[in-house]
């Protein structure tokens, strides 16, 4: 099952970004880029529906927007990146692209 995080926007003018630039034209390639961009491990496995292809690729590319929005796993180094809709996690700058993804695609 594939899970994405976006963050988008940056409110500091004059800062520089601190997200990483993700290649691919699907949800998946792009979720696969932001793996390898991190240092983690490739996804092994990534479903989205059709009908969610492009609120999947708003939220891997917010997620982008900030490395401390993921991590990698430290027991398998796969791609983590819950701090992109939760507060506790990371800076939570792509909850509405979470939330949408969420909707289009429940667990």
């Amino acid at each position: 099952m594939l899970v994405l995080s976006l963050g988008c926007g940056n409110d500091d003018e004059g800062e520089k970004p601190n997200g990483v630039m993700v290649e691919g034209d699907t949800a998946c390639e792009r979720w696969a880029s932001l793996a390898d961009a991190m240092g983690c491990a490739p996804p092994v496995r990534c479903v989205l529906l059709p009908e969610c292809e492009a609120v999947g690729r708003a939220w891997v590319d917010c997620a982008a927007t900030d490395r401390d929005h993921c991590y990698c796993e430290p027991d398998d180094g796969d791609l983590n990146c819950e701090g992109s809709w939760k507060p506790n996690e990371g800076p939570a700058r792509c909850i509405p692209e979470e939330q949408a993804l969420r909707a289009c695609q429940p667990d």
